[in-house]
């Protein structure tokens, strides 16, 4: 039986149709299901990634820190925490006053008992300690404040320099008067004879 035109026409578009659906059914379809798939994956890993580069930049963080605290703690190996460290100021002041001509006029110390020194210091935080506070006054050449400050904060104890205040004052002139106020934080041991609370 012939085929007329028509449905040659028919049959050959069907067949193109089928042709294109196979096409589509067998080889596009598994590569865009392929590609959702890979394209999921490289969210999840662009996820992971991120989360990754946070904890990193977490762990740099904690590294810096802790290299922070390692080398402020070498800075306080061996530092006093006892009632020597007012003699070593003192100490220190005498020898300034000997080597830089600087003149002692007053000197003020009050204390009080508190929890510790403060943390980020890196002072010892256990137990009771006096805070003790020193006010001098001191007849000095200009050029004499920087070294006799950089000395006194050189020195292996728990001190703060609080203030300095540098005036001329013309009793002393060309002398100017320097007063320093220092914070001294020393331990206290209680219920131990000898030491004062």
């Amino acid at each position: 039986m012939a085929l007329k035109s028509r449905e040659k026409i028919m049959i050959g578009a069907a067949l193109l149709i089928g042709v294109v659906l196979g096409f589509d059914q067998f080889l596009t379809q598994p590569e865009k299901k392929e590609a959702a798939a890979l394209q999921k994956q490289v969210q999840e890993f662009n996820e992971k990634l991120a989360s990754v580069t946070v904890s990193l930049a977490g762990i740099n963080q904690t590294k810096i820190r802790v290299e922070e605290k390692r080398k402020e703690k070498e800075a306080l190996t061996g530092r006093i925490p006892d009632d020597r460290q007012l003699g070593m100021v003192l100490d220190r002041l005498g020898i300034e006053s000997q080597t830089k001509k600087i003149e002692l006029i007053q000197m003020n110390f009050s204390e009080k008992t508190e929890g510790g020194p403060k943390e980020e210091k890196g002072g010892p935080r256990q137990g009771l300690f006096k805070k003790v506070i020193l006010d001098v006054d001191l007849a000095s050449d200009f050029g004499a404040i920087g070294p006799c400050l950089e000395n006194l904060s050189s020195l292996p104890i728990f001190l703060e320099i609080e203030k300095v205040d540098i005036r001329r004052k013309e009793e002393i002139f060309p002398k100017l008067l320097v007063t320093i106020q220092q914070t001294l934080h020393i331990s206290v041991i209680p219920n131990q004879p000898g030491t004062r609370p």
